[in-house]
């Protein structure tokens, strides 16, 4: 919602081409955006046996790095940890793929917002201009123009 306040009050008199390019770039930050949630997605997170995700860090904690071996995997050691992903990898590092895994989604979502608001306004630029004859029906501006 936000976003949509900020586009009109900034953009509604940009001219075409402006919101144009706007819209394209929007388009390609959304799309990269979501790649990114999704790269983060299949490779930083491991469903819950009792539902939902654990996001996974990316640096191990010392003493399970240790552990690991041909017949003891990440999986394991984080089964074994009550799927507490804190115990497995570093607070750091988990707490930097939340937080990537959230700003890729805000992201995404900021920037569809933002192609809807360039479309809109696209779309009220393109409508020719009408003023009120008084009598509540619209009047083109031409016509009232000529009495």
């Amino acid at each position: 919602m936000l976003v949509l306040l900020v586009a009109f009050e900034l953009w509604n008199a940009s001219p075409q081409r402006r919101q144009r390019r706007r819209f394209i770039v929007f388009a390609i930050v959304a799309a990269l955006a979501f790649g990114g949630y999704l790269w983060i997605t299949s490779n930083y997170t491991t469903p819950h046996p009792a539902g939902g995700v654990v996001v996974h860090g990316f640096a191990l904690d010392g003493e399970v790095r240790t552990l690991l071996g041909p017949d003891y995997t990440v999986n394991d050691a984080l089964e074994g940890a009550g799927y507490d992903p804190m115990r497995v990898w570093t607070r750091t590092s988990v707490t930097v793929m939340r937080f990537a895994l959230l700003f890729s989604w805000l992201t995404m979502f900021a920037s569809v917002a933002a192609m809807i608001a360039v479309f809109v306004m696209k779309q009220g630029s393109r409508q020719a201009p009408r003023r009120s004859s008084g009598l509540g029906q619209p009047t083109p501006v031409a016509a009232a123009g000529a009495s």
